[in-house]
């Protein structure tokens, strides 16, 4: 794993990434977009408009159970999709790779250390059946995810054990 500071978004880097993946969450809104709304995943939104809807339906359509809660002081419904999907890949009709690295179910509650595990290492297993494809990825759980740096980097250190793999810090 290489580790780097900077914007892995802005087009010159993403130009050479063979994949470029956004921490996100498992929850679903009533217009079923995945909810990417701070971080790397709300810029993906900007990026690939559209892109919180493509992964919605494909987690729908995947998803075992769906699970209804309210946030806020509307009580606006999510749907929290059943089981965990760790790690998924979709292909953006520019040719572009766009990976979803979960991190946490709900996106009002803070990353899940065990659950960022488990997905890290199902990205691993993505990268052994593309082991030239380089893979750039924000540095996952931290920021939105409230999770400290000391605690994850020895993780993602341990388990993206390529230098296929940039992260990319702020």
């Amino acid at each position: 794993m290489i580790l780097t500071k900077g914007d892995y978004m802005v087009s010159t880097t993403r130009n050479k990434a063979g994949i470029t993946i956004v921490s996100t969450n498992a929850c679903i809104n009533t217009y079923e977009n995945l909810v990417m709304g701070a971080g790397a995943a709300g810029k993906a939104k900007i990026i690939w408009p559209g892109i919180a809807r493509k992964a919605g339906d494909y987690l729908l359509e995947r998803a075992e159970s769906t699970e209804i809660f309210q946030v806020g002081p509307y009580h606006r419904e999510y749907k929290l999709i059943s089981p965990d999907y760790l790690f998924f890949t979709i292909r953006w009709p520019t040719g572009e790779e766009i990976g979803f690295l979960q991190v946490k179910r709900r996106f009002d509650q803070p990353a899940d250390i065990d659950l960022l595990t488990i997905s890290v290492a199902a990205l691993r297993s993505f990268h052994h059946r593309n082991p030239d494809m380089v893979k750039h990825l924000n540095f996952p759980g931290i920021g939105n995810g409230r999770l400290q740096r000391e605690d994850v980097l020895p993780i993602i250190s341990d388990i993206l054990d390529s230098d296929k793999f940039i992260v990319f810090e702020r």
